[in-house]
């Protein structure tokens, strides 16, 4: 994987950088923003992390050094200017939230790197790798182009990134590269125990709640093929949960044998409902998300549906009723 000379060479020839990726961070997008920090600071660059205003530091994540110096879209001078912003691991511009005005008004060239297939966003530089793991993946090419060593923090920051892209290297993302490249992050001092302990063993009772009542209120379709757990809005206030806590609730959804495809659905406050869609196989969910006015991967997509929850459950089960069928899976009621 060879990273456009064009884009490495923007980045060494400007000088100030704002980072950022979408709202509700995960490790790809905040592991990947962290490393290139790192990286172009090493060079003399001005570099500033932002996320969107009402977007939380995930609490597996903040172990990873340079989270506390991430700063909210709020906190950056309105009148300070920016060369070159960098969007990482976000498939359209509104899913940066409220530093997509920043980067309107305030940026004077847009560099976008992602691995999302559904990626719309118009940058000067655009790098879209739909065939790779993560954006982490990608951001080891572009460091490895700029020439900057990968010291510990820049390794484990990156290792984080591809290790939750790809579920901890059990998903069909997961190449021979993708293992060579978190074998030289290894060596370059990332400690894969101390990823997965910060990340996935850091569970709240409250969230454990959370999670036995979604997981008995579990609904299916298609015979078995399709899974859908639901979290209500209700769920989160009486169990005392955030978005961090309930992050990975689907994946017990997908690990149920015989799901072909795994449904979250998730209520806010205001009654939209944030849906993500997992496959393992045969169901291409990205296009499904399509549909529904979202985006994402072949085996990980979502969008968000401004209706009440029960009209979202029939509309995103019909559909994934109809994309297990499309994909020539067959079952008995």
């Amino acid at each position: 994987m060879n990273c456009p000379i064009d884009l490495i060479d923007t980045l060494k020839g400007q000088e100030s950088f704002l980072i950022t990726t979408h709202v509700m961070p995960d490790g790809d997008g905040i592991g990947s923003m962290l490393a290139l920090a790192f990286s172009l600071r090493k060079l003399g660059k001005q570099v500033s992390c932002v996320l969107s205003e009402e977007t939380v530091m995930p609490p597996n994540l903040r172990f990873l050094r340079g989270t506390s110096e991430v700063l909210k879209s709020s906190d950056v001078n309105e009148d300070v200017r920016f060369d070159v912003a960098v969007i990482l691991d976000a498939g359209d511009m509104r899913r940066t939230g409220t530093v997509a005005r920043q980067i309107e008004n305030n940026c004077k060239m847009i560099v976008n790197v992602d691995h999302h297939i559904t990626n719309d966003i118009q940058g000067d530089h655009n790098w879209i790798r739909a065939d790779v793991s993560s954006t982490g993946e990608m951001m080891f090419d572009i460091i490895s182009a700029l020439g900057v060593e990968i010291d510990a923090s820049a390794a484990e920051c990156l290792y984080t990134a591809i290790s939750t892209d790809t579920g901890s290297f059990s998903y069909s993302n997961t190449t021979s590269t993708t293992l060579d490249i978190a074998a030289e992050l290894v060596r370059c001092g990332a400690s894969p125990s101390r990823v997965y302990q910060e990340v996935y063993e850091r569970k709240s009772y409250r969230s454990l709640k959370s999670l036995a009542e979604c997981i008995l209120g579990m609904r299916f379709e298609c015979g078995g093929l399709v899974s859908v757990i639901t979290v209500t809005y209700d769920n989160m206030v009486r169990n005392g949960v955030t978005e961090n806590d309930i992050e990975g609730f689907i994946s017990y959804a997908r690990s149920i044998d015989g799901v072909e495809v795994a449904i979250s659905l998730r209520e806010l406050a205001d009654g939209r409902i944030i849906v993500s869609l997992r496959s393992k196989k045969k169901v291409d969910v990205a296009q499904l998300a399509l549909k529904l006015g979202g985006g994402g991967h072949v085996n990980a997509s979502g969008c968000t549906l401004d209706c009440p929850l029960d009209e979202a459950y029939q509309l995103v089960a019909d559909l994934a009723k109809k994309a297990v069928f499309e994909a020539g899976v067959t079952w008995t009621e």
